[in-house]
């Protein structure tokens, strides 16, 4: 029984050692990331082999992540390139940081804890990212930023602005939440990560984070009620005003997004009909997962693109990919989490559920105009972020119950 404990002991620590190396890596190295998340697994393996046995922790989620990935299988099952389906399909494995999360995050304090590591991390890149803006030069991967209106459209440490911009979108909500509601001494940590992924989001030039930070700031002032609803309004009327008047790259990238003839813009309006195309002519499992590319020619829409590598849309992706089947499915992981986060906010008036709320909102408002879920460094951070909240929507309950 002791040499059980043992062993149960360690392979926690394990676990809990992969995790802190996920928040410590995830803002800067996907490699990182995915490495940590795997150490992690090795653990929770070892501990069900040779300790507790499979001993599952029920979430909202399961079922809706369950229908999600067999609307996957199935469209790799009828796929007509079954090799590059069973490719794309491989990288569903980070699904597993969710249960991960849910069944071995047994402490309050260690999920608080991941997340001021994670504050904390984010906002030492961030200080870089905004150093990128003006000096344009990234040191790390030795190249000059893409420059817009005499400025430089920020990166951090990742290769892309949109991943970066979609990263620290998710990040800054949960930091504004925390900030206003949260532990009183930690205060100085939540508010300085809210101003510099802020920042960060601003300087990463990419509209479709700066759309989901918007919808994920109105989504928490109204669940918050009207006085707070009318002061969230007041304050994003005013620092948008600012920053658009202080800031021309802003401006000149906000117009851009009305032009179909500028050429990201024609692009997205451009896949958006091939995709729906595609889902016309396989509407219930899709023409395949990760065929996108394979079919392109045979629908393309006329015109010029500048990117032909996604949909620019996770919903539109997924139905691609797996039909209205996976659409739907996909959709229910969603209203699932919504629904179990302000449960829990209902309950316990906890930030965690607001910030895993807010966060989630601006992420899907996000997707519309570009696939972040298929972004690994992205995809990563969301399935970490509904894993921290049920897991702590767990324990909730259990002493609910």
């Amino acid at each position: 029984m002791a040499d059980r404990l043992k062993l149960e002991v360690l392979f926690q620590r394990l676990i809990l050692i992969g995790l802190c190396g996920f928040v410590l890596t995830s803002p800067w190295s996907v490699a990182g990331a995915g490495g940590a998340i795997i150490l992690s697994l090795v653990g929770w393996g070892g501990k069900v082999i040779f300790t507790e046995g499979i001993r599952w922790i029920r979430s909202p989620l399961d079922l809706p992540i369950l229908a999600y990935l067999g609307a996957q299988f199935l469209s790799l099952c009828f796929s007509p390139y079954t090799f590059n389906s069973l490719k794309a399909f491989r990288n569903e494995w980070i699904v597993l940081l969710f249960f991960l999360l849910v069944n071995n995050l047994q402490r309050e304090r260690a999920i608080d804890n991941l997340l001021k590591v994670l504050f904390l991390v984010t906002s030492l890149v961030s200080i870089y990212a905004c150093w990128q803006h003006f000096f344009g030069w990234d040191f790390y991967r030795h190249h000059r930023l893409e420059e817009i209106g005499g400025v430089f459209s920020s990166t951090g440490l990742f290769g892309n602005r949109l991943t970066y911009g979609g990263y620290v979108m998710v990040i800054c909500i949960f930091a504004v939440v925390f900030f206003l509601w949260g532990e009183k001494r930690w205060r100085p940590l939540y508010g300085s990560c809210a101003l510099l992924t802020g920042l960060g989001v601003v300087f990463s030039d990419a509209r479709s984070s700066w759309l989901g930070l918007i919808g994920g700031f109105l989504s928490m002032a109204i669940v918050k009620g009207k006085k707070v609803s009318l002061v969230m309004i007041a304050g994003l009327t005013i620092l948008g005003t600012v920053v658009i008047f202080t800031q021309d790259s802003v401006k000149d990238r906000i117009l851009a997004g009305f032009n179909p003839e500028v050429r990201g813009t024609g692009t997205r309006l451009r896949l958006w009909q091939t995709s729906l195309l595609m889902l016309k002519d396989h509407p219930f499992l899709g023409i395949g997962i990760g065929n996108f590319r394979k079919s392109f020619d045979k629908y393309k829409v006329p015109g010029y693109y500048t990117s032909t590598c996604h949909p620019h849309n996770d919903l539109l992706n997924v139905g691609v990919n797996a039909g209205l089947l996976g659409m739907l499915a996909f959709l229910w992981i969603w209203w699932a989490f919504w629904r179990a986060s302000l449960q829990g906010y209902r309950n316990t008036s906890h930030p965690i559920f607001l910030g895993g709320f807010s966060s989630s909102v601006a992420f899907f408002l996000a997707s519309f105009f570009q696939c972040y879920y298929t972004d690994a460094e992205d995809g990563m951070l969301l399935w970490f972020v509904f894993g921290l909240v049920m897991a702590f929507y767990g324990k909730q309950m259990e002493q609910a119950g």
